[in-house]
């Protein structure tokens, strides 16, 4: 007869003055834990938050890699595929830009929906933990430069381009200087697009000076005045997020970008420019954006070559960050409408490798192999 095995499994028999100890310590423990985390979120909000989506885009398979260029060190997220060169070679690579007071991780929850294409979001520079240069100004050129240097780094002959607000201006700005770079562009309720020159100054300058607030008054009068769709019971927002994201800020070269733009004024407007894009472009718009009326994406869908014009009903200025689905279901099908443009050669294949380069992977990202 074989003999009985134990269950290791079985906890060990403990007295009551034991088990009441037990009991007692693991209640402190758990006491303790959720305090530090009630204090980490009540003294870090804006941090915290940004962890939780940083580890959204991680579980998809991003990595996050500080960048050092000769105008500042940047943050920024890269996802690229490794299994085989046909996963290079069959999709066009995104670059996705944020917006004004943001950072990549408002992309989050995009990550689960470009699995099939490499993909990089970086942090604009001058912003929070991307800081420029001393002695380099935060302006759109800068952002320009950024780009462009990732899209160097990674050997990219030609990248969709997708941003939000201040990110669409960005993208628009960087396509009309290098529309060979550009296989398309997708910009969702975007600044900088106005034709009129003297309105667009206006309404620019107005807004520079509302989101360059000094405390918590004027950055709650903001949000309501341009964010909050709901007239009569706008959300609450608690004052330590707002004294959270005004140190944020402080610390940060956001400032310094405000009035860089203040100052060059009508130099960096695109306005009726947006007429010589080569590229096909998006443009994604929702129908009570309070930041910048549909009205401009209405008229840029008149004056742009090749244009697809998608509004969203009932959509105000933050668009993933309140509606995720809509707005990633627009962005599909924006990139659909850029490769039905590109015909054969953004669709599946080996006619996509035009649009990669020549590898020119750096020694840190891992080359395709097989294939």
């Amino acid at each position: 007869m074989l003999p009985r095995k134990r269950n290791v499994f079985r906890p060990r028999q403990l007295s009551k003055r034991a088990l009441r100890r037990w009991w007692i310590t693991a209640g402190i423990v758990i006491v303790a834990s959720l305090a530090i985390m009630a204090f980490a979120f009540y003294r870090y909000p804006v941090d915290m938050y940004l962890m939780f989506k940083g580890r959204t885009l991680k579980n998809a398979g991003y990595s996050r890699v500080q960048a050092e260029a000769e105008f500042g060190r940047f943050w920024y997220y890269r996802r690229l595929p490794s299994r085989s060169k046909d996963a290079f070679t069959t999709k066009i690579p995104l670059i996705l830009v944020h917006g004004l007071g943001m950072t990549a991780e408002y992309w989050a929850p995009t990550a689960h929906h470009f699995l099939d294409r490499p993909v990089v979001a970086p942090d604009l520079i001058g912003f929070f933990s991307s800081p420029a240069k001393p002695g380099v100004p935060v302006t759109l050129k800068l952002f320009h430069r950024q780009i462009e240097w990732l899209q160097r780094r990674f050997g990219w002959k030609k990248v969709i381009l997708v941003g939000v607000s201040l990110g669409g201006w960005v993208a628009t700005g960087y396509a009309l200087k290098n529309p060979d770079r550009v296989a398309g562009l997708i910009v969702i309720g975007a600044a900088g697009l106005s034709v009129n020159a003297q309105a667009n100054q206006e309404r620019v300058l107005r807004l520079l000076r509302d989101f360059d607030f000094k405390n918590e008054a004027q950055l709650r009068a903001m949000l309501e005045k341009y964010f909050f769709t709901k007239k009569k019971r706008p959300p609450f927002v608690p004052g330590f997020v707002l004294r959270a994201i005004l140190r944020r800020k402080l610390n940060s070269q956001y400032s310094s970008f405000l009035a860089n733009t203040l100052r060059q004024g009508q130099k960096t407007w695109i306005g009726a420019r947006t007429r010589n894009l080569k590229m096909p472009a998006v443009v994604i718009w929702g129908k009570r954006d309070k930041v910048f009326p549909v009205s401009v994406a209405r008229h840029q869908a008149r004056i742009i070559p090749k244009v697809k014009l998608i509004e969203l009903k009932d959509m105000g200025h933050v668009y993933i960050s309140r509606d995720a689905g809509r707005t990633i279901k627009a962005l599909l099908s924006g990139i659909k409408f850029i490769n039905h443009h590109h015909g054969r050669s953004a669709g599946a294949g080996r006619g996509l490798i035009p649009f990669l380069g020549d590898w020119g992977l750096p020694a840190d990202v891992q080359a395709p192999t097989g294939g």
